[in-house]
């Protein structure tokens, strides 16, 4: 019960605008100045004044009960700071004793406000503390300098106590905003591997059904179609192997690591669509390992996607990857002929993918028609590009 009590005030506070303090800071300062009206109605019981400074230490903490238990801001600090330090004074000063422990109510009160309210504000109520407590302390010029220490103790410690949880919330909160935004830059990446393997992968496989289809409809060689439906059926398992790896690595208790493709795998890739019937070359420049392993990844990857992309919209088409690694920047293009006018240019996942698979590469990124064709192109920088001239593109052999 008392828990629940007090996170529907912590809730409140924050609500209100006020920093989000550990349980134990508005605990203390509630007590303390509970305990010092406590005592200063004490001081005064053996002059028979008991009722009088009751009521008016009543008055002071009036605005306290208000606030804490119904709403932080339901009394305006303009009214709270007067009416407390208002009576709180009366009482000083009617009743006045040595050692007087209104001084601390005095005190808790602008600590109170140091610790929630603007410097101006909290400033300003300190000020009219120090006027009343100099005003109303008993023994003369000592007290005075006692009570308006005890003021502007309180008040400082109040607002670095702000300022510190200010601080922390902040942090907090950054904190927050970069686990969020590395969550979802998490996501995205995984996405756009499961993405680019599914793309991938049922693209060449639709490509050997629409083989094997077409054998057995036109009457053709029953081998070659049964060969096609097993070259599909073993990419479809390795498809499904190689999304178990990229699902996985969502499992953090996972310490295995598979490994990510790079351009060494470009041939054999270019090789399994060329398999299933597309028109595909493969053209090189330069040498790959000067790249990052980063690099490698990002562009096997947008070679993937580019030729699943035509794979899908242009099967009967006649496609070139080049990637020339001798000049700087080094260039990525793949290139295909078109069968028929292309639909929006940006409209696709697929795109926005490898557009920003190059932007994590600091690599530019464009893909259009050009001539009578469709062209992706990626330019990264290669600072260990070659001064010799540019080698003679070679076509890879086209091995099974």
């Amino acid at each position: 019960m008392a828990r629940r009590l007090y996170l529907n005030a912590k809730e409140r506070w924050v609500a209100a605008g006020y920093p989000d303090y550990a349980p134990w800071v508005p605990l203390l300062f509630h007590s303390i100045t509970l305990s010092a009206a406590v005592a200063a109605v004490a001081q005064r019981s053996g002059d028979g004044y008991v009722a009088e400074a009751a009521a008016l230490a009543g008055l002071t903490l009036l605005p306290y009960v208000v606030c804490e238990a119904i709403n932080p801001r339901m009394v305006p600090w303009y009214l709270f700071a007067p009416t407390s330090l208002a009576a709180i004074s009366v009482l000083m000063w009617q009743y006045p004793v040595d050692l007087d422990f209104g001084v601390i109510v005095a005190g808790m009160i602008v600590g109170r406000f140091g610790a929630l309210e603007s410097m101006r504000r909290s400033g300003l109520i300190c000020a009219m503390a120090i006027v009343g407590v100099a005003l109303t302390a008993t023994g003369g010029f000592d007290g005075a300098a006692y009570a308006i220490t005890v003021v502007i103790v309180s008040w400082d410690i109040g607002w670095i106590l702000q300022m510190q949880q200010r601080r922390i919330d902040q942090q907090q909160k950054d904190q927050a905003g970069r686990l969020l935004k590395a969550t979802l830059e998490e996501r995205q990446r995984i996405a756009r591997e499961v993405h680019d393997v599914v793309a991938h992968s049922l693209s060449v496989t639709l490509l050997h059904l629409t083989a094997a289809r077409r054998d057995l409809e036109d009457g053709g060689d029953t081998g070659e179609a049964i060969a096609a439906l097993k070259d599909a059926e073993q990419i479809g398992r390795q498809a499904m192997t190689d999304i178990r790896a990229t699902v996985g690595l969502l499992n953090e208790e996972s310490g295995t690591r598979t490994s990510t493709p790079d351009l060494a795998d470009v041939p054999a890739l270019v090789q399994q669509f060329r398999s299933a019937g597309l028109d595909v070359d493969y053209e090189t420049a330069g040498d790959d390992s000067t790249l990052t392993a980063a690099a490698r990844t990002g562009l096997y990857r947008i070679v993937q996607e580019s030729l699943a992309n035509i794979a899908k919209h242009e099967p009967h088409a006649s496609a070139t990857v080049t990637l020339d690694l001798a000049t700087d920047p080094a260039r990525l293009a793949v290139r295909n002929t078109l069968t028929h006018a292309v639909g929006n240019p940006n409209g696709g996942s697929g795109l926005r993918g490898m557009s920003e698979r190059a932007s994590h590469l600091g690599a530019s990124f464009s893909a259009g028609p050009v001539g009578n064709g469709w062209q992706v192109l990626v330019e990264l920088k290669n600072p260990h590009a070659h001064t010799c001239p540019l080698p003679k593109l070679g076509r890879t052999p086209e091995t099974a």
